[in-house]
């Protein structure tokens, strides 16, 4: 375990590097994917995106914060990002780097928290990302509760419950891109009080 603590810290600190490099250079607004690990954020940057983000159900599977160009309903576009899955007892070794990896989220326009809908402690796991949100003093951003996996049937039980009681929320299932429009219809909303300037022309 101590050597691949090693090893991500690595990759961890080239990562930074070149993603303060990135940020200088981007004009679009940006979009975080947050959330608890394996909550579905890369397959559905890769379902508003068309790109192709590694998938895995593994631990840390997303290291990198992936950012691809998406283009919304109104004809403009904005960078969505997949970070690093939270987890509630992140390895001591870990803590410091993988708080750098979360800057990201920290300057993003808008954040998408995304959730397993059908997940049994969903509530705990949103209790941990609003937590580190506050950590790392990304707690303040606009944002939008994203209820994934519904095409489960665990999730399609517990739709009724989630929805009244996170009645802002939006359902959709990554996986059969269900719902991805409706999405970007709610980015394309919650960024409408952006400075114009941050949106790339046609």
């Amino acid at each position: 375990m101590l050597a691949r603590i090693t090893v991500i810290k690595r990759k961890l600190k080239e990562i930074q590097r070149r993603r303060q490099l990135t940020r200088r250079q981007r004009r679009m607004p940006e979009v975080c994917l947050v959330g608890y690990t394996n909550a579905g954020k890369s397959t559905l940057l890769n379902a508003c995106s068309a790109a192709e983000a590694y998938v895995d159900d593994r631990l840390f599977a997303t290291l990198d914060t992936k950012s691809r160009a998406v283009f919304l309903p109104d004809r403009r576009q904005a960078m969505l990002t997949d970070t690093v899955g939270f987890i509630r007892h992140l390895p001591h070794g870990l803590v410091a780097s993988f708080r750098s990896t979360l800057e990201e989220i920290s300057e993003a326009d808008l954040l998408l928290l995304v959730l397993d809908a059908g997940h049994r402690y969903l509530r705990e796991h949103l209790a941990v990302v609003e937590k580190t949100l506050a950590e790392i003093k990304a707690d303040r951003a606009p944002r939008l509760l994203v209820l994934n996996k519904i095409d489960t049937p665990a999730a399609q039980a517990a739709l009724p419950e989630l929805q009244r009681d996170f009645p802002d929320a939006l359902a959709l299932s990554a996986l059969r891109q269900e719902g991805v429009e409706a999405l970007k219809e709610r980015i394309v909303q919650l960024l409408a009080a952006r400075p114009p300037e941050k949106f790339l022309p046609e």
